[in-house]
């Protein structure tokens, strides 16, 4: 309701057993979201750390569970993805996730885990880790607003895996409910990211090498399907064509010094040198 879906939704809940009041085997929730998937169009599990298979719902506290948890998550996205991929709707899913600090001691660096086994992670063709953005917007003091406005949001993150694409990269978009992506928010966004305009007192957008000045960005939401975002276009299209001549002066200058390399190394390599002695002295015997 809140990203305004259209469409039927089929939830699969956790039952409690009447007479002990435990929660069912997450194993049994796995296999009725993979049964469903080939039905449905898109499938979400939410989230994968809360599976907990049986031996650790029945089993006490100091038991020895290792992997436990990983191989029900190892078998479970084997067939998930060959459900997905012989779908006759043209199905995907989403499998969302926390991570985690590790337990450490001493002045290491933090590192972090992902339950659930790295099956997973290797049957995925698309990983990313999402953030939660926040856009710093001046009101008398240094105060940060969560990045929503109106019926739309920024929605930040890196890019871990893509076997279709880039890896490790990261993006910025901005979405609005019910309808997706949209390219002129976003741009207008980039734009503020890298630089090329900020966010004044009352929420409102400036471009900081013109001064031009646009309404409020709630307003600039509300009216996005009239609003002019050229501005913002041709703003990006100029960074790019900026950063696009910096690489070729940087290009240039690599290889004028790779040339003056080279003939260094040619002069080195030089054997049949003369030496004329010019002293008009005889040398002695």
């Amino acid at each position: 309701n809140n990203v305004e879906f259209d469409g039927t939704w089929y939830w699969v809940n956790q039952k409690r057993k009447p007479d002990e009041g435990k929660l069912a085997v997450d194993e049994k929730l796995l296999k009725s979201l993979y049964t469903h998937a080939s039905k449905s169009r898109i499938s979400i599990l939410d989230s994968v750390a809360s599976v907990v298979p049986i031996s650790e719902i029945e089993g006490d506290v100091g038991d020895r569970n290792i992997g436990a948890r990983a191989f029900p998550m190892a078998q479970f996205s084997r067939i998930f993805a060959k459900q997905l991929r012989y779908s006759e709707k043209g199905a995907f899913g989403f499998l969302a996730n926390h991570r985690y600090e590790k337990v450490m001691t001493g002045l290491r660096f933090k590192t972090h885990d992902a339950p659930g086994g790295s099956v997973k992670e290797n049957m995925a063709f698309i990983r990313i880790e999402p953030r939660v953005p926040f856009i710093p917007i001046p009101s008398g003091g240094k105060t940060k607003k969560l990045a929503r406005f109106g019926t739309g949001w920024l929605f930040e993150g890196k890019v871990l895996k893509n076997r279709h694409g880039l890896s490790f990269s990261d993006f910025w978009v901005f979405i609005v409910g019910g309808e997706g992506v949209h390219s002129g928010l976003t741009a207008m966004f980039d734009c503020v990211k890298l630089g090329l305009a900020v966010i004044q007192k009352g929420a409102s957008i400036t471009m900081k090498d013109t001064g031009e000045t646009f309404g409020r960005i709630s307003k600039i939401v509300e009216d996005r399907h009239v609003f002019d975002f050229s501005t913002f276009y041709a703003a990006l299209e100029s960074h790019q064509i900026s950063a696009k001549d910096d690489m070729i002066l940087i290009e240039k200058a690599i290889e004028e010094r790779n040339k003056k390399e080279k003939e260094m190394d040619e002069l080195e390599e030089i054997d049949d040198v003369i030496f004329v002695d010019i002293s008009g002295e005889e040398d002695e015997e």
